[in-house]
């Protein structure tokens, strides 16, 4: 009987001592993905229009949109969609774009205004 006693004292203080370490690397582990969102947030701000040339949906935006006048900031880029956003020199957001990949489908928002001044497939 005592050995069974000291066999689960010993087994509740391993469990603890588990516990403890694996709460320590928790906070670096976020750390690293902070890292990671800022790094990916830095990168998307260094949008150009050269870079959007490669896009399929450039032409159609480039026609409602002058991209001389406002800097594009990729929001999203993922499998499945890409939003742009359109910004003027005073860092306020002008338009937006969204692209579905899936089904070809563009949007353009102009947020002033107009609102939806384009909607339609990219062919």
């Amino acid at each position: 009987m005592k050995k069974m006693i000291v066999l689960l004292c010993m087994l509740g203080m391993v469990l603890v001592s588990c516990s403890n370490e694996e709460g320590s690397d928790e906070p670096e582990l976020n750390q690293e993905t902070t890292n990671v969102e800022k790094a990916a947030s830095d990168e998307s701000e260094e949008t150009n229009e050269s870079s959007l040339m490669e896009y399929i949906e450039y032409d159609i935006v480039a026609e409602h949109i002058d991209l001389d006048t406002y800097s594009p900031r990729i929001e999203t880029d993922n499998h499945g969609s890409r939003v742009i956003l359109y910004i003027d020199d005073q860092g306020s957001e002008q338009y937006k774009s969204v692209y579905i990949k899936e089904i070809s489908r563009l949007e353009i928002i102009e947020f002033n205004e107009n609102g939806m001044i384009f909607e339609g497939t990219v062919n």
